[in-house]
């Protein structure tokens, strides 16, 4: 069994009904993309990272590069991945 499957067996077990992927996009000077959901959508307005499929504007309604010590407004998990980068860096 892969380690992938055991955190999915795990999961499961704890009734995780579904799992999701986002993607921490750097540039050369450090800055994350990161893409707005449209005020209509479910979270609207809320920053967030790409999920890992082709970042499109049909989903968001902005986008922007930013600096690791001046971002915009993030939901909950976003927030715990993004200070874990400005604690411990961005391994580059």
């Amino acid at each position: 069994m892969t380690r992938f499957q055991e955190l999915v067996r795990q999961g499961r077990a704890e009734g995780i009904e579904a799992f999701l992927v986002g993607v921490v996009v750097l540039d050369g000077q450090g800055r994350v993309l990161m893409v707005r959901r449209r005020p209509e959508d479910r979270f609207g307005g809320l920053w967030e990272f790409p999920d890992g499929t082709p970042v499109t504007l049909t989903e968001h309604d902005a986008h922007r590069w930013a600096p690791l010590d001046d971002l915009p407004q993030v939901g909950g998990h976003h927030a715990e991945v993004l200070d874990h980068l400005r604690r411990h860096g961005t391994g580059r």
